[in-house]
């Protein structure tokens, strides 16, 4: 068996409580870790734990003419620039695009600590240079949970998405009148019915211009990610001309917005897709 997986019988004190434990990473009095490499990684885990992005599917984005957005924060900025779409619904939808990015990216920074966090219990570990890892770590997962921070705090809806979240409630009342219908007075029943068909055909109305428009933008998502791809291409033939550090960086870039675009064309397509099926 590994050594990850061996049980020990080894009995130690624990540094906090003082209680005699046997040697299985944890306390089993007070739950803390008995090994002070341990206790170093789970103090920072502990310390970004409310840092952490947790996704939220039904998190919305919003710039429609009829909806107000509160934005309590500059918007981001993410160095790329489509003239066809407006700059906040362009900032509005690479926000959520890049949170989708950086929660994978943080799972696995998550792993990697973990993975440190074992390895500092080895025997024969090199406690300089994992200790070195750790301080990496935390750098990189402050720089991520800070990224992270300033992306949640750019919210609204996008105005194709707000409109079909109002399609579908008005869909629902009239589906809760129709099946109240034998205890309505008819009068009534024809007032409300008559007055939600009314709002539905102009939301409906609305939705279509507003399909038109989200189709363009798509097309100039596409065309963007296009042109990078080509500059990708203009600069691995420049390899030798510049640093590798800037190619490096010039490359990380390039694709990290292609990246981020993509999952923008994604978020998009989906949103189009659900609002042609209201139609």
């Amino acid at each position: 068996m590994s050594e990850f997986g061996k049980k020990s019988n080894t009995t130690t004190i624990c540094p906090t409580c003082g209680a005699e434990v046997i040697d299985v990473g944890r306390c089993s009095v007070c739950g803390v870790p008995l090994h002070a490499e341990d206790r170093l990684v789970a103090a920072e885990l502990s310390d970004n734990k409310d840092n952490q992005f947790t996704p939220e599917p039904d998190s919305i984005l919003e710039s429609s003419s009829d909806t107000t957005s509160t934005v309590t924060a500059p918007s981001p900025e993410f160095g790329i620039v489509i003239d066809a779409i407006e700059r906040h619904s362009l900032v509005l939808l690479l926000s959520r695009s890049e949170l989708e990015v950086l929660e994978s990216e943080l799972n696995q920074l998550i792993e990697q600590i973990e993975a440190t966090r074992y390895a500092l219990r080895l025997k024969h570990a090199d406690k300089a240079v994992l200790t070195r890892r750790v301080e990496d770590l935390k750098a990189h997962l402050h720089k991520i949970t800070t990224r992270i921070n300033e992306l949640k705090s750019f919210t609204g809806q996008l105005e194709i998405e707000s409109i079909i979240h109002k399609i579908e409630s008005i869909h629902t009342k009239i589906q809760t009148i129709e099946d109240r219908k034998r205890s309505i007075e008819p009068s009534i029943y024809r007032e409300q019915i008559t007055d939600l068909e009314s709002e539905l055909y102009r939301l409906e109305d609305s939705l279509r211009a507003t399909i038109r428009r989200t189709e363009g933008w798509l097309k100039a998502i596409q065309k963007k990610i296009q042109v990078l791809q080509h500059d990708m291409k203009l600069l691995d033939a420049k390899y030798n001309d510049i640093t590798r550090e800037a190619y490096e960086s010039l490359k990380f870039k390039a694709e990290r917005s292609i990246h981020i675009l993509s999952g923008g064309y994604r978020i998009l397509d989906d949103l189009l897709a659900r609002a042609k099926k209201l139609l």
